[in-house]
C-alpha cells in the first residue's frame, strides 16, 4: 500500500498562480542572509527557483521584500463624481434647506 507524500508547504498544494505572502517573503530572504542556496530554499518552500531569486533580487535592490506596485486602471468609487458636474447653486441650496445647516 502506497502513502501519500504531504506537500512541503502550502504553497505547493495550490497549482494556480498566486502572490506570496509577506511573511513567505521575509522567511525567503532570511535563508538567503543565513547561507542557503536558492535552489535549497526553493525546495524547502515548494517556490519556483525563478520566484526565489526575483523576491532576493528585488530585496537586494529596494531593502524590502514587498512586490513592486502594480500599475492599471484605478478601481471605481461608489461616490467619484466629476467636479465639474456638481451645480455650487444646488449645494447652496442643500446646504439652507430647512433644519441643515441651521441653529433653531
Amino acid at each position: 500500500m502506497q502513502t501519500i507524500e504531504e506537500p512541503k508547504s502550502a504553497l505547493a498544494r495550490s497549482k494556480t498562480r498566486s502572490e506570496l505572502p509577506n511573511s513567505v517573503r521575509w522567511q525567503i530572504i532570511g535563508a538567503h542572509k543565513m547561507g542557503a542556496s536558492s535552489r535549497r530554499i526553493s525546495q524547502e518552500f515548494g517556490i519556483s527557483k525563478s520566484t526565489i531569486l526575483a523576491t532576493i533580487q528585488r530585496y537586494k535592490e529596494t531593502g524590502t521584500a514587498a512586490p513592486k506596485k502594480r500599475i492599471g486602471r484605478p478601481k471605481k468609487s461608489a461616490c467619484s463624481v466629476p467636479e465639474a458636474s456638481v451645480d455650487p447653486a444646488l449645494v447652496e441650496k442643500a446646504i439652507n434647506v430647512e433644519g441643515v445647516g441651521s441653529n433653531k
